[in-house]
């Protein structure tokens, strides 16, 4: 038989609670002096609070200059492409434009003297073309009233010239009063001017 253990004093008292899982567990409840919980959440997964109000505009602000800036970038690129593209098709219409108009002859006239002329006169006809301002190239011809023909002579224009002249020098000789005439035929570049004539006078007793 076992011998018993004195007792002592305090020993009826109710053994103290163990503290349990919940009571060792970290409490993250706050109790405010008003008795009301404010529950505190820490660690990841955890969304932060928002920034202040002037944060935030300067955050967007931020977020909106480089965009800004790329939109006026973007729009002075479209801007210059469209300026250049005009430019070009400008430049090529009158490319075109003077290829396919060429040279061409406006008007033709043809000067003599107005003075009788006298004894074994030499003669200076000349004739006057007016062009487009075109380079190229004038074929054409002189016939004279006694007959005599030049044949086909040819003159090269030079881009921007807008008067041709061209001479023919016609030897009047003998007695004789006479009035002769001289004219100028263009055979090419066709146009709406094709001939001229003018006439001087001859006298020799």
């Amino acid at each position: 038989m076992s011998a018993e253990r004195p007792r002592r004093p305090g020993d009826d008292d109710q053994t103290a609670p163990q503290k349990t899982r919940h009571d060792t567990a970290h409490d993250d409840t706050v109790r405010d002096d008003g008795g009301n919980d404010e529950v505190l959440r820490f660690g990841p997964g955890v969304p932060s609070a928002p920034p202040p109000d002037g944060l935030a505009e300067l955050w967007r602000a931020g977020r909106e200059a480089p965009r800004r800036r790329r939109r006026r970038l973007l729009r002075g690129l479209i801007s210059a492409s469209v300026t250049a593209a005009l430019a070009v098709a400008v430049l090529l219409w009158l490319l075109l434009r003077g290829q396919g108009d060429g040279l061409q002859v406006t008007a033709i006239r043809v000067q003599t003297p107005q003075q009788p002329q006298g004894c074994d006169a030499t003669v200076d006809v000349t004739g006057i073309l007016t062009t487009n301002g075109e380079a190229g190239r004038i074929t054409y011809r002189w016939t004279r009233s006694d007959g005599h023909d030049s044949g086909l002579l040819h003159e090269t224009v030079a881009a921007g010239k807008r008067d041709v002249t061209i001479h023919l020098s016609w030897v009047v000789r003998g007695p004789g009063q006479r009035r002769f005439t001289a004219t100028l035929d263009l055979v090419e570049p066709k146009g709406t001017a094709a001939k001229a004539s003018s006439a001087f006078g001859y006298s020799c007793r």
